[in-house]
């Protein structure tokens, strides 16, 4: 079975938390040996100890070397697949190479030998159960061998007949203080890998959720833009039968003087038909330019100009942008994406008494443009505000608001990579923040040939 995007992500993880901690075991060793020897004055091999963990060290250099080279490939996944077996090779390297060490300096009577601890719960933790076992019997299978043969440690194993009761009490505390040390290491190794593996993990889990997220979103997103276009196309006939009766309608009466204001009231008809109409053959053409509009780098003004355009209140939007923020770049679908934020700017005029003023402030800094737009409604209490921007969900009045505005508004910042933030206070009204990245040189070449709708973005 091919494994998922989830789990080829989850062994790379594993797999750069195994070499860390690879990195973190040959210079634990390294300081080990040089502190032992040039500290304490404990006759060493030295030169063979150096030997096996200059090994180790040109190991991990490698292994290092070629993960990154499969991740820049793409050719990690092959190896994903065969994950299990892999780490399983690299676990048990490490125990040869444990066993060499001890082997050197003092065998069984060697402290650190609680180390072969860790190497069981690692296997524990990140190999099938089977080979788990495999690798704890193996663990047992090279300890039991240090009991058949190694090189002692004249300070850990004083001649019982030579060997004065000083030298034998010194023998004695060393080896417990070296087996504190080792135990107090070994749980802070242990407690450490797990701890950042739990974190990443959960870090994992959450941009799944996300992903999932952002996938039904798409989806609804996507079934809106087919309604639209639906809505439009059926809703045409019967609009344009009804504009031709009320111009019939407007001639007849026009030649009519006793029926008084009647005429005026079939122009009306004949106009909010006009702009029936008109809604609809925007809806169409906003779906789908939305379903295959290319991302393209713009200007921050004009996304701004675009979003504002065809408002009818455009003159109660109080525009301030920081520096060189209008200026700066981002890589949009621009008719998609004004036309989702012309949603939000819909609502904050809708909440604002008629008088007020709406305020948008832009920015840009760190890569990321900020986009604030602020109304002076009633504001919201946090019950309202925690489903605010789920579909169909409005406080407006039956018949004013379908409640997609900010739901449609999210998914589509989120899908270009960015986010949206709602804040608000009761009696002061609510901030609708939007986050975006800026365009930099390499984004050049990201205009797509497909429809964005198809092609979602994930990140922060």
């Amino acid at each position: 079975m091919r494994s998922t995007p989830r789990e080829i992500r989850r062994t790379s993880l594993n797999f750069r938390w195994l070499l860390n901690l690879r990195w973190a075991a040959a210079i634990g060793q390294l300081v080990t040996i040089l502190g032992v020897w040039l500290v304490l004055g404990i006759q060493l091999p030295v030169v063979t100890l150096l030997a096996i963990v200059a090994f180790e060290l040109v190991s991990n250099i490698v292994f290092v070397l070629w993960h990154r080279s499969m991740m820049r490939s793409g050719t990690w996944d092959e190896w994903a697949e065969r994950w299990d077996l892999l780490l399983m090779l690299i676990l048990i390297l490490d125990l040869l190479v444990l066993t060499g060490l001890f082997y050197a300096c003092g065998g069984p009577s060697n402290p650190f030998s609680v180390f072969y601890l860790v190497h069981v719960v690692l296997g524990a933790e990140l190999l099938v159960p089977s080979r788990g076992w495999i690798l704890a019997g193996l663990a047992l299978a090279c300890y039991s061998l240090l009991f058949v043969d190694y090189l002692p440690v004249a300070a850990l194993e004083p001649d019982l007949v030579t060997a004065t009761k000083a030298q034998l009490v010194e023998a004695r505390d060393l080896e417990r203080s070296g087996l504190l040390v080792a135990l107090a290491t070994a749980a802070a190794i242990i407690l450490y890998f797990f701890q950042r593996m739990t974190t990443e993990l959960r870090e994992l889990t959450e941009e799944l959720v996300l992903a999932q997220r952002q996938r039904a979103d798409s989806e609804r997103l996507e079934a809106l833009a087919t309604l639209a276009a639906g809505a439009a196309h059926e809703l045409s006939s019967p609009l344009s039968t009804i504009a031709v009766v009320a111009k019939e309608l407007e001639i007849t009466l026009a030649k009519r003087s006793d029926l008084g204001d009647s005429g005026e009231d079939a122009r009306l008809i004949r106009s909010q038909v006009g702009r029936c109409r008109a809604i609809l053959d925007r809806m169409a053409a906003d779906a789908g330019e939305s379903a295959g509009e290319l991302l393209q780098r713009h200007r921050v003004a004009a996304l701004i100009d675009a979003t504002l355009d065809g408002l009818d209140q455009r003159s109660r939007f109080d525009v301030h942008i920081a520096g060189d923020a209008g200026e700066r770049e981002v890589v949009i679908p621009l008719s998609g994406l004004a036309q989702a934020l012309r949603g939000v700017c819909v609502n904050a005029l809708d909440a604002s008494p008629p008088e007020a003023t709406i305020e948008v402030h832009v920015a840009a800094d760190d890569g990321r443009l900020d986009l604030r737009i602020t109304d002076r409604g009633t504001g919201m209490d946090a019950e309202v505000l925690a489903k605010a921007g789920d579909p169909f969900f409005t406080t407006k009045e039956t018949g004013k608001g379908m409640g997609l505005g900010l739901f449609l508004a999210r998914t589509v910042v989120e899908r270009l990579g960015g986010g949206m933030e709602l804040h608000s206070t009761l009696g002061a009204g609510t901030e609708v923040r939007v986050e975006l990245p800026l365009a930099s040189a390499s984004d050049a070449s990201k205009d797509r040939n497909n429809g964005w709708l198809g092609s979602p973005r994930t990140g922060r």
